[in-house]
C-alpha cells in the first residue's frame, strides 16, 4: 500500500479506479456469459434484494472512515503548524534568556529544525523515524536541563523555554505517531471484500441501455473513494501528505532573528 502512495496522484487514482471499473466489467462478463435457468434467476433475484442493504451498508462504512481519516489528517496538519510554532517561540525565549549562555542551545534547535525538514520528512513518508533527528532532540532536551537561572529575568525566561521544550516532545512523538500508523490491515480486508462484492451485484443489473454507464459509474465512485481513505490514513506519505512548510517558515524566521 506504502508504494502505491508513493506514485503521483493521477496513477494512484488509475490504480483504484481502473480496477474497480475492472472487477465491475469483468463481473459483468461472467454474467452475461453465464447460461439461464431458474437457479440463475432465482440467484439474480436474491442479488437484487440484496444489493441495497449492502450498498448502504459498505457506503456508510466507507463514509464513517472517510471522516476518520479526513479528521486525523486535519488534526496531523494543526499538531505540525502548532510545533514549528513552539519551536520558533523556543528560539525567541532562548535568545531573550541571553545571548551567551544558550548559543550552544539555538545552534542546536536550528540544526534540529534543519534536520526536521531535510532528513525526517522523507523518513516519515516511509512511516519511520530519523534516528539523526532524534538524536539531536535529545542533545537539545539534555542542554535544556542543563540551564541554570541566576536572576530572577532569566528564570521567567527558562521556565517558560522549559514549558515550550515539553511542549515540543509531546509534538514530536505525536507526529511520529502519525506518521506511523494506520488503518488495521482487517480494515481493507474488509473494504475491499465488500466493495467486490457491491460490483458483482451491480454486474446483475438486467441488460439494457445504459446499464453498463451505472455500472462503471458506481466502480468510479467506490474507486475514488477508496483512493481518498487510503491517501489520506497515511498523512505524511504520498502526494497528498502533510508537507513541512510551517516548519520551512518557522526556520526562516530563526535565521531572520539570528542575523545580528
Amino acid at each position: 500500500m506504502l508504494s502505491v502512495l508513493m506514485l503521483p496522484l493521477w496513477a494512484q487514482a488509475l490504480i483504484f479506479v481502473g480496477g474497480a471499473v475492472t472487477v465491475a466489467m469483468l463481473a459483468r462478463w461472467v454474467v452475461n456469459a453465464a447460461h439461464g435457468g431458474q437457479t440463475f434467476g432465482r440467484a439474480r433475484e436474491a442479488a437484487n434484494i440484496l444489493r441495497q442493504p449492502t450498498t448502504t451498508l459498505v457506503a456508510m462504512t466507507l463514509a464513517l472512515s472517510g471522516i476518520q481519516v479526513i479528521g486525523e489528517f486535519h488534526r496531523t496538519e494543526a499538531d505540525t503548524a502548532r510545533e514549528a510554532s513552539v519551536l520558533e517561540r523556543l528560539y525567541r525565549d532562548a535568545q531573550a534568556y541571553g545571548d551567551v549562555q544558550t548559543a550552544e542551545f539555538r545552534e542546536t534547535l536550528v540544526a534540529y529544525v534543519e534536520s526536521v525538514v531535510d532528513k525526517e520528512w522523507y523518513a516519515m513518508r516511509r512511516m519511520e523515524e530519523d534516528p539523526a533527528t532524534k538524536q539531536i532532540f535529545g542533545r537539545m532536551l539534555t542542554l535544556s536541563h542543563q540551564m541554570s537561572a541566576s536572576t530572577q529575568r532569566e528564570q521567567m525566561w527558562l521556565n517558560d523555554m522549559m514549558t515550550q521544550v515539553n511542549l515540543s516532545a509531546d509534538l514530536r512523538r505525536a507526529r511520529i505517531s502519525s506518521a506511523q500508523a494506520s488503518m488495521p490491515w482487517i480494515f481493507y480486508l474488509v473494504v475491499i471484500s465488500g466493495t467486490t462484492v457491491i460490483l458483482c451485484f451491480s454486474a446483475l443489473l438486467s441488460t439494457g441501455p445504459g446499464s453498463e454507464a451505472v455500472i462503471v459509474s458506481h466502480a468510479v465512485v467506490i474507486g475514488l473513494t477508496l483512493l481518498l481513505v487510503v491517501s489520506l490514513d497515511l498523512p505524511f506519505s504520498g502526494s497528498l501528505g502533510v508537507r513541512p512548510d510551517p516548519f520551512l517558515a518557522a526556520l526562516d524566521n530563526i535565521r531572520l532573528l539570528a542575523e545580528p
